[in-house]
């Protein structure tokens, strides 16, 4: 792994903002470099809930959108990839993602930002429990 790889894995780490609120939530991040593949961001639910809101938008825009279609969950126990494909979009490949996971009941699982380097080809694995 080169050292430039080395270092977007650890500003990938470095720059995860947790808030927890309504259930006990406990999150884990860990990342892994694959140099030319998009960027990814893993969900896997932990928890005993479904998941059946994933939003993830640019650092500030409060239009986030749902991620998942109208009829997909994430089952206890399941994962989920999202590309993070920094080439079309307005924001950098690297820049913070604002990122919410909510249940059926819309309570919050998690709420914080996530980098995702997509130049570099992290796949970031966000761990709901």
């Amino acid at each position: 792994m080169s050292a430039a790889a080395r270092s977007a894995s650890a500003r990938t780490l470095l720059l995860l903002v947790l808030s927890c609120s309504f259930t006990a939530c406990i999150a884990t991040l860990s990342a892994r470099v694959d140099p030319g593949a998009p960027g990814t961001l893993r969900l896997r639910n932990e928890s005993d809930e479904t998941v059946c809101y994933v939003t993830i938008a640019r650092e500030g825009d409060r239009r986030a959108r749902d991620w998942l279609a109208h009829d997909e969950v994430v089952l206890p126990g399941e994962e989920r990839d999202f590309a993070i494909d920094g080439a079309n979009e307005a924001v950098g490949a690297s820049e913070p993602r604002d990122v919410r996971v909510l249940d059926c009941a819309e309570r919050e699982l998690f709420a914080g930002q996530v980098v995702v380097d997509a130049e570099h080809g992290v796949r970031v694995t966000l761990s709901v429990r």
